[in-house]
């Protein structure tokens, strides 16, 4: 079993010693399947790319999956959504209503490939240094993020998929776990994801 974890630089592993949450999940994997070669572990693979929102992602999660399918099935973990909630010079990514559509359009692409999905929140941010960012216009708000992962979790629902929340767990524990830029997790920020969303991909693949 391939699974295939979508997103943008978080997922991609901005600023993990470790390489990410998304990389966690590999050498969990991966670790056991080195105490026993004989089992079928499954094989994470890593397709975050920094920037991407919502949009992006639409445009290449059918060509991702199709170049990966394998005789052993797919299982597809999507977490988007920080960039398109982003507003940039003045002027939103997306809109709620947008981002929402595209999301949909996504699953159900993603659906094509396999019935093993997974929906994933987004983190927290720290404003005092996303409102902006240092080196660009961009702002990145909490209760923005919040709007748009509650979508995430709205569609979760309507497709019948999981739903691993993340916005509220990190903002309850304030700014310690985030980065020195604010915008990303920490490695114990990404730690308490992988936390997070590993036992629900556990039952997911156990399906």
């Amino acid at each position: 079993m391939r699974v295939l974890v979508f997103g943008a630089s978080t997922v991609q592993g901005f600023w993990d010693s470790q390489g990410g949450w998304a990389d966690r999940l590999k050498r969990h994997y991966d670790e056991i399947q080195l105490k026993d070669l004989s089992k079928d572990i499954p094989h994470v693979m890593n397709l975050g790319i920094s920037a991407d929102g919502s949009s992006e992602l639409l445009k290449r999660i059918g060509y991702e999956c199709e170049a990966r399918q394998n005789q052993k099935g797919l299982t597809v973990v999507i977490s988007i959504g920080s960039n398109s909630a982003a507003i940039v010079n003045g002027q939103p990514v997306a809109s709620v209503e947008q981002f929402k559509t595209e999301m949909a359009q996504i699953i159900s692409v993603a659906m094509q490939y396999t019935d093993k999905v997974m929906l994933v929140g987004l983190p927290s941010v720290d404003e005092s240094k996303t409102t902006p960012l240092a080196w660009a216009d961009w702002h990145f708000k909490n209760d923005r993020i919040a709007e748009f992962e509650s979508k995430v979790e709205e569609l979760a629902g309507e497709h019948g998929i999981p739903f691993v929340p993340i916005h509220s767990t990190m903002f309850a524990k304030g700014n310690s776990l985030n980065a020195a830029d604010g915008l990303h997790p920490n490695d114990a920020g990404h730690e308490l994801i992988f936390n997070l969303v590993q036992p629900k991909l556990d039952k997911l693949l156990n399906t």
